[in-house]
Order: structure tokens, then sequence, then C-alpha cells
């Protein structure tokens, strides 16, 4: 059959094509009447990148880590978790309605909040946008308050979820940062207890006496060194030529006696020149110069002990300043170990300290997180009551009718024309008999109708 028959047989069988087509399209409509309304109802979620991320510090998540994360919160909402807090925050086991189905459903056989939770999550479906961090809930149910009800409860349980989830890990690790708190601090005390009686031990105030120790024993040092010049000035000086010593001559006690002796030395020789021998002036002032003599070499004697036993004084200061000085620097040894010793325990209380501190800084980073009620997602839009519905879906049928019943109409046509064959056209006629036509009548008469026309106009 070829093209021009095939078309001449669709025009001579239309009504049955057309009859066909009125039938699918019945078929169609009653179906979709009598099947049952489904409705769609969505929330939508927002999740902050830079929040999830400034606990941490890093800043914004990249594209694909934050694609990855909508992942898996999309997991967390799709979890039996999240379904049994929606079941449980609606009360959904209580309700008569439900209770109906479940019976109808199972036979009242097996746990209602299992059954709930497996209808809740058939018929849940949760979308991530893409290149956006906003992520869509949607259910589906008969009821459209029911619907929205359920939705809603979702995007609500999934918030709830999302921060128990954040703030009870957080507990627990502020119940362990707590514990372990205890700890390093009696750590950190016993180790300044420590430090504490060693210090008492050794006669140790803070860090200081090594110092003291240390100016001292300069001090002593430069003590010795003057002590040493003195007595080498004492002994050089004592040793300078007995009494005839410019340090014995020039003594205060015998420069006045000697004045005094040569003062009476020259009375006696003036009174030599003017009296005799035994004149009792001569004799008594003879005597009287003898006693000044005596006094003289006392005080020379007296002078030259007075060095002695200045020299003598200087070596014995410069022994003792030695002998303290020695001391001083066995007791700057023995600081020096000591101050090792106070070193590492210092050592020891830094180091319990700093653990201290780091753990206390991370309790209290712990127990704030665990006191925030506040999580990186938030809803963007809650679900409304939807009024139509998403199934059945009317012009899909439609169209899917208009193209089913066309396609039986014609297919019904084309075998009618194959079990009873017809000639329609003269390329049929010629295809049939394998002989040319003469002419075309139905062509002819076209054209005699068009040559009239066009005489007529």
């Amino acid at each position: 059959m070829n093209y021009a028959d095939f078309m001449a047989a669709m025009r001579h069988r239309w009504k049955l094509v057309l009859g066909c087509l009125m039938a699918t399209l019945l078929v169609i409509a009653v179906w979709t009447f009598f099947s049952p309304r489904i409705y769609a109802s969505s929330a939508t979620l927002l999740f902050d990148s830079l929040a999830s991320e400034a606990e941490g510090g890093a800043g914004a998540a990249p594209p694909m880590a934050m694609a990855s994360v909508l992942g898996t919160q999309a997991d967390i909402i799709r979890s039996a978790l999240v379904a049994s807090q929606v079941v449980r925050n609606l009360e959904l086991e209580q309700s008569p309605a439900v209770i109906a189905r479940w019976t109808d459903a199972t036979g009242g056989r097996g746990d209602i909040n299992s059954w709930l939770v497996n209808s809740l999550l058939t018929n849940l479906t949760v979308v991530p946008t893409r290149n956006t961090n906003v992520m869509a809930v949607q259910y589906q149910a008969s009821d459209p308050e029911f619907a929205a009800l359920v939705t809603n409860g979702f995007a609500d349980a999934f918030v709830k979820t999302q921060l128990r989830l954040r703030t009870e890990p957080a507990k627990v690790y502020s119940d362990w940062f707590q514990d372990r708190t205890r700890d390093v601090r009696a750590r950190y005390e016993e180790t300044q207890a420590r430090l504490t009686r060693f210090q008492q031990e050794k006669g140790l105030i803070g860090g200081e006496k090594l110092d003291v120790e240390l100016s001292h024993l300069a001090e002593l040092s430069n003590q010795l060194a003057a002590a040493e010049g003195a007595a080498a000035d004492a002994r050089a000086r004592a040793a300078g030529g007995g009494a005839m010593s410019p340090e014995v001559q020039s003594a205060p006690g015998v420069v006045g006696v000697r004045a005094a002796v040569v003062a009476k030395a020259a009375e006696v020789q003036q009174l030599e020149t003017t009296l005799g021998p035994n004149h009792p002036q001569l004799i008594t002032a003879r005597a009287a110069l003898g006693v000044l003599n005596s006094e003289l070499n006392q005080a020379v004697a007296a002078a030259t002990r007075s060095l002695q036993v200045a020299s003598s004084a200087a070596q014995l200061r410069e022994a003792e300043l030695r002998e303290r000085l020695a001391a001083q620097r066995q007791q700057v040894l023995k600081l020096s170990g000591v101050q090792d010793q106070l070193a590492v325990l210092q050592r020891d209380v830094d180091a319990a300290k700093l653990a201290y501190d780091n753990v206390t800084q991370q309790l209290n980073g712990a127990r704030l997180k665990s006191e925030i009620p506040q999580t990186n997602v938030s809803i963007l839009d809650r679900a409304g009551v939807p009024f139509y519905p998403v199934s059945p879906n009317v012009a899909l049928r439609l169209i899917l009718g208009l193209l089913l019943g066309l396609g039986i109409g014609i297919g019904l046509a084309a075998l009618l024309e194959w079990l009873s064959p017809r000639v329609r056209s003269s390329a049929g006629l010629r295809d049939s008999v394998g002989l040319s036509t003469l002419v075309d009548l139905d062509e002819h008469r076209r054209s005699r109708n068009q040559q009239a026309r066009g005489a007529a106009a």
C-alpha cells in the first residue's frame, strides 16, 4: 500500500479512527476521574556554609565540599531517626485514621511506629538544589493538609535532630574535659606544691637568691683585692727601716717629742757656754733632756709597734676575706646545683599549667557548643496546603490518550484495509494489475470542476 492509498483509506475510514480516539479519551477520562488524587507539599531548607565552618575557623566551604555536606544532610532527613521524631511530634500513632490504615495494611501485626516510619519515608523526596545551599523537602499524600503537616514535621524534626547531633557530642566532650580538667588541675597543684616545698627547704625566695649570692661574691672579691693592697702596703711600711723609717719619724707622737728634745738640747748647749759644768741649772736641764730622749725612744718604739700591728691587722683582714671568699664560692656552686633542680621543677610547673590552660580552653569551647541552641540550617520556606494534585496529571493523560487513540484508530483502519484491500487510486491500480492507466476519472473530474469554476469566475 502506497502513501496515496493509505491516505485515501484513512479518509474513507475516518469514522473508525475518530471512534477509537473518542473511546480512548473516554477511557482515559474515566480512569482519571476514579484515580486517587495525590497532593505534594514542599518546604525548603537553607544551609549556612559560613556558620558551619565558623567553629573550625576555616571560612566558607568549597562547592564540592558543600555538595557532599548537602548529600549527607539529605541522607539524615531520609533516616529513620528523623522519621521517628516526626511520628512522635505529630502523635501519628494515636490517630484513629492512621491506626485504621495500619490495621488494614498489616492486620494489626507488627509495630505501628515502624510501619509509620516506612510509610513516611516511602512518600518523602529530598532534592538538593543545584549549585546552591538550598534543599527541597517534599511529601506526597492523598490529603493536602496531611501532606503539608508531614512536610513541616520533617523540616522541624530535622532542625531539632541537627541541633541534637551537634549538642549531644559536645555535652559528652564537655563531661570528659571536665574530668580531664580535674586531673590536670590536680597535677598542676601537685607540681606547684613540690616547687614551693623545695624553695622553702633550700631557703629560696623566688629565683633571686643566686643573683644575690653572686653579687655578694663579687663584692667579697673586690674587698679582698683592696685588703691585699692594704696588707702589702702595711708590710712595706713595717719593713721599711725600723725606727729610722719615714713612717716612724713622721708619727705625730714622735714629731712632738723630737721637737721638745731639739729645744731642750739647744737650751743645754746654751747653758754650757755660760755656766759651769756643776751648775744646778745646767744639771737640771741635762736631766730634763735625758727624760725627753727617753720619751722619744718610747714614742719611736710605740710608732714602730703601731706599724707592725697595722701590718698584722691587714694580714688578718686579708686572710679573713680569703676564707669568706672561698666559702662564698662554695655557696654559689651549691646554689648553682640547686638552681638547676629549681629550673627542672619550674619547667614541670609551667608544663602542667600549660596543659591545664589548654584543657580549660577546650572545656569552655565544648561547654559553649553544648549550650548554644543554634545550627547551620534554617527553614527558608514552610510547606503550605497544595490546591492542585500532582497526580493524576490530567494534561499528560490527555496527550497520551490522543496519541494512543490515534494510534489505535489508525492501526485498526490499516488492519482492516490489509484484510480487505481496495483500489483507491490510479497508482494502487497500477501496483495491483501491473498495467498503466489510460485515464484517471477522479483526476479528470477534478480537472473539469476546476475549469468550470474558472469559467464561472
